[in-house]
């Protein structure tokens, strides 16, 4: 059975983090709270898949992703800065991720001690 594009869009994607920041886990739409010991952690998230324009029966779609790291302790800010810089890196490396979409384009970053 063949993957929506958008389905494929996203295991490409989570390939992409997971290679980058083995050994820490990546863990997409979290159904369970995750525990202390399984800080640090990169948790993503489909947030809106939405179509934004359509033009002569070809509709251009947006699918907007969240990531946020987790880490706890006294260097979590260090541990999550690195995780986030690391996972932009690769996101960025192959903007149309082999074909499957026309770009990645980053929008914006929050910071939070947990």
């Amino acid at each position: 059975m063949m993957h929506s594009i958008r389905e494929q869009i996203l295991r490409a994607l989570m390939l992409r983090l997971i290679d980058a920041i083995a050994p820490t886990p990546v863990v997409r739409m979290p159904g369970t709270p995750i525990s202390r010991d399984a800080s640090p952690a990169l948790l993503v998230f489909s947030e809106a898949d939405t179509i934004t324009s359509s033009a002569n029966g070809v509709l251009d779609w947006a699918l907007t992703l969240r990531l946020v790291a987790l880490a706890r302790g006294d260097k979590a800010f260090t541990i999550t800065d690195q995780l986030m810089v690391t996972a932009h890196q690769h996101l960025m490396r192959d903007l149309p991720t082999s074909g499957l979409c026309l770009g990645v384009a980053p929008q914006d970053c929050v910071f939070w001690r947990i």
